[in-house]
């Protein structure tokens, strides 16, 4: 694990690795995780530092930089070479939310709802358009905001289900998009107007080709939830002339 995570502002950290002496005497060098499983071990006397942002409450790499002991060394700077952007990435996110920090979170009415919903339980309810809607709109944002690495640990927190458990909901409550075109539908998904297939509602559509995840809310169940937030969750709802929407992020996704 990291040496230090610093909180630099509400949106931007710092996560600093490095071998102190007594790591180096015991050969217990800091370490980061690669994709594979291995390590990459850092020297006494260098330091890796990442820049982490959190902005419209999408995670990224701003920057990394490398201090060496020595630039008259090449063999000892090897370990550097092998540091990619997800390898920072993945470790520095770790590290943070090790600390309940850089944590993604939903729209203030979304996460009075979601809150509402596990106060007596532990896993978000699939009974009722407006919970179906919550796991499919999380699920969106998540595909859209979160590391891949990161996204059904994200989700487990959230709705106390992982990705694979999402997945089964979305399969048994959607429909792909191909089908829909097959039978001259797609219109209807930006329609108010509920609409189904096969004799079932649909709650999401599904993109076509199987290696792509995510999809869209239809326009009808969007509005309707909207407007369920607004009248139960939004804490602004008295100011005039004010309305609680989605963000696009959360009513499709593309990963």
């Amino acid at each position: 694990m990291p040496k230090q995570n610093d909180v630099v502002s509400d949106t931007y950290f710092s996560v600093t690795w490095y071998t102190s002496l007594t790591e180096h005497d015991k050969k217990k060098p800091q370490r980061l995780r690669t994709d594979k499983g291995n390590f990459i071990d850092i020297p006494l006397n260098c330091t890796l530092e990442a820049s982490v942002v959190v902005e419209f409450n999408k995670i990224s790499l701003k920057n990394y930089t490398v201090r060496y002991s020595s630039l008259d060394d090449p063999n000892e700077n090897l370990w550097a070479d092998k540091l990619t952007h997800k390898i920072v990435l993945d470790n520095a996110v770790r590290s943070l939310w090790a600390d309940n920090l850089a944590i993604p979170v939903l729209t203030e009415p979304e996460e009075l709802f979601l809150a509402h919903t596990l106060k007596d339980s532990d896993r978000v309810s699939t009974k009722g358009n407006h919970n179906k809607a919550l796991i499919f709109s999380t699920w969106c944002f998540a595909l859209n905001n979160v590391p891949r690495g990161f996204q059904s640990e994200w989700l487990e927190m959230k709705l106390g289900m992982d990705n694979s458990y999402i997945q089964q909901i979305i399969n048994r409550n959607s429909v792909k998009y191909s089908d829909l075109q097959a039978d001259k539908k797609t219109a209807d998904i930006w329609k108010p107007k509920k609409f189904e297939y096969k004799d079932k509602p649909v709650y999401f559509v599904r993109h076509s080709d199987k290696k792509i995840q995510g999809g869209y809310m239809p326009q009808w169940l969007v509005d309707e939830y909207e407007e369920f937030l607004n009248k139960e969750f939004n804490p602004t709802k008295d100011i005039i002339g004010w309305k609680y929407t989605l963000n696009p992020e959360s009513k499709g996704a593309t990963s």
